[in-house]
């Protein structure tokens, strides 16, 4: 972020754009609580200033070509292998149930009051550092570890119910509390979420999952009602009582397993409903996948640690399945987080009959049990061929004769 912000100073040096460009938002929030950002916003006071900037610094070479949002007075660029979003001052009105507003140009200060909470107000002046705290509350506000909104709750959560969300995650992400009067609004409109698109739900829950508390943040949605809003039929399934809360937290922080923790949390596991409610979320193919195969595997693991009852035979079932090692691994490490106990012997287990047996095939395949017991394909040769399975599994050394054999003597 150094380099990038030593091309911007130098670039604007001397120039219209001088005194007039700030960095703004969570960059600002983040530098000040000595956190690191990766998102770069620069609003500049200047008609169409934004679009300009951007524009300029893509002719002096400083940028690629900036993408373009006419209507919005935005453009995006790469700084640095960073992207960073120029805004002009600006001031928003938005129709009802429209979370896209109409935009016109303001001031410094309508600029920073559009915005949704304090915390993510501040300025930073290009070339002098100095910070401006137009609203006179973001400092106070991240020194005492709250989350207000700008303006009357309200407003804000009616003309983006997008910030109920934002509210949330920022409590979980950054441990603040949110404060009375915005925890009210909070409550009072919670039920316009659904005027939400799914793709922009689904992004909230991804960055609240990936938090640093991400248990906090699903307390909070609890408390505040919200689940049905994320998670459809949440309140209706029957949930399961075998997994702590605080698994969320200790499993390893990617979004499959993350994911996965948190819908088991509520939802008891159903492999066509929760591709049903993910498919709702819209992620991709490849995460409701992984989604559905960690639940599997915790479904077989996590039972089986609490009862001190992990069989190589189960090791194999979960390898078999799954073709996958890496997972079981991360359910035992976050039993032991959770537990308060070393599973050190049983992950070396599991290293071992990795080494042998991750790659190896099931000599039994649904011909075969169709030869041996002249039966046409159908239910009963799906129930033989599973227990071909279980007795492979068991016997991991068995050639496909014996298995037929065994399979015709049970």
């Amino acid at each position: 972020m150094k380099k990038l912000e030593q091309i911007l100073t130098k670039a604007i040096a001397n120039t219209e754009f001088a005194g007039k460009a700030y960095y703004v938002g969570g960059y600002v929030r983040d530098a000040v609580m000595q956190r690191p950002s990766c998102d770069v916003d620069v609003v500049v006071a200047l008609p169409e200033g934004g679009l300009r900037l951007a524009r300029y610094l893509h002719a002096i070479g400083v940028t690629n070509k900036p993408v373009i949002f006419e209507k919005f007075g935005t453009a995006s660029v790469q700084i640095a292998s960073h992207t960073v979003e120029f805004v002009m001052t600006r001031s928003e009105s938005y129709r009802d149930k429209d979370r896209k507003p109409d935009v016109v140009s303001g001031t410094l200060l309508e600029d920073v009051m559009r915005r949704d909470f304090t915390i993510n107000t501040l300025l930073r002046q290009i070339g002098t550092d100095a910070i401006l705290d137009l609203t006179q509350r973001g400092l106070d506000d991240i020194k005492a570890g709250i989350i207000r909104s700008t303006s009357d709750p309200e407003l804000i959560f009616r003309e983006d119910p997008l910030r109920i969300l934002r509210a949330l995650r920022f409590a979980a992400q950054l441990g603040f509390t949110i404060e009375a009067g915005t925890a009210a609004g909070i409550h009072k409109n919670a039920a316009t979420l659904a005027h939400i698109s799914w793709e922009r739900r689904r992004d909230e829950l991804r960055k609240l999952l990936l938090s640093p508390d991400p248990l906090r943040g699903i307390q909070l949605l609890k408390t505040y009602g919200l689940m049905p809003s994320l998670i459809p039929r949440w309140d209706i399934v029957k949930k399961p009582s075998w997994l702590p809360p605080d698994a969320v937290a200790a499993i390893d922080a990617d979004l499959p397993a993350r994911l996965g923790m948190f819908m088991l949390l509520g939802l008891e596991f159903d492999t066509v409903h929760y591709r049903n409610v993910l498919t709702q979320l819209r992620f991709s193919k490849e995460i409701i996948g992984n989604v559905i195969s960690f639940c599997r595997q915790i479904n077989i693991l996590w039972p089986a640690l609490r009862h001190r009852d992990v069989t190589d035979v189960l090791l194999r079932k979960v390898m078999y399945l799954e073709k996958d090692t890496h997972t079981p691994q991360q359910i035992m490490q976050c039993f032991e987080a959770v537990n308060h106990i070393s599973l050190l012997p049983l992950m070396q287990r599991l290293s071992q009959i990795s080494e042998t047996f991750s790659d190896a095939k099931m000599p039994v395949s649904g011909q075969d049990i169709q030869s041996h017991f002249a039966i046409k394909t159908g239910v009963k040769v799906g129930k033989y061929l599973q227990r071909a399975t279980d007795i492979w599994l068991e016997n991991p050394q068995f050639s496909r004769e014996e298995i037929l054999h065994t399979l015709e003597q049970s």
